[in-house]
């Protein structure tokens, strides 16, 4: 073997292992990447479905409060003051097997949206009167917990009035 041939043979070897170690860098890079866009997609579902279930439990605890002013109370002015005065607030965790009563009335039991998430979620609904307005009542409901993120809530607040 000639003196260039042994050049060249000794300077393709350290082409392909500057190659390979370039192709290495460059996938190593890439699966990076995928790995943190898919742990931000994995967090940013979590999110939404916490968020999705608290709106859930909201609602759900707004209905309650229609269905004890529809069925279980005689007529507005009851409704009134059985929630009203200073404004009720009731309080409670998912974990409760039934819904709390609301002065002394009990409406239906509340059902869990996705039970086996692992959140725990706490419900208050606050009733208060609108001043000036004898024919409404203002009602919140606000869902919080607590995840790896931090602290979150959501609210739903409506007009409750004497349809009857």
């Amino acid at each position: 073997m000639t003196k260039i041939e042994s050049f060249l043979k000794k300077q393709f070897l350290g082409q392909t292992l500057i190659e390979t170690v370039t192709a290495l860098a460059v996938v190593i890079i890439l699966v990076s990447s995928l790995v943190s866009m898919s742990i931000a997609s994995v967090r940013s579902a979590t999110i939404s479905r916490n968020r999705s279930v608290a709106s859930q439990l909201s609602y759900q605890e707004i209905e309650r409060l229609r269905y004890l002013r529809d069925n279980l109370l005689t007529d507005w002015t009851s409704f009134k003051t059985t929630l009203s005065g200073s404004g009720c607030t009731i309080s409670c965790n998912t974990g409760t097997a039934n819904p709390p009563s609301v002065g002394g009335l009990t409406a239906n039991p509340r059902s869990e949206p996705n039970a086996s998430i692992g959140v725990d979620y706490t419900i208050n609904l606050k009733v208060e009167m609108i001043p000036g307005t004898p024919e409404y009542e203002l009602a919140t409901a606000t869902v919080s917990w607590t995840d790896s993120l931090g602290d979150h809530s959501e609210k739903i607040t409506t007009q409750l009035t004497d349809w009857r």
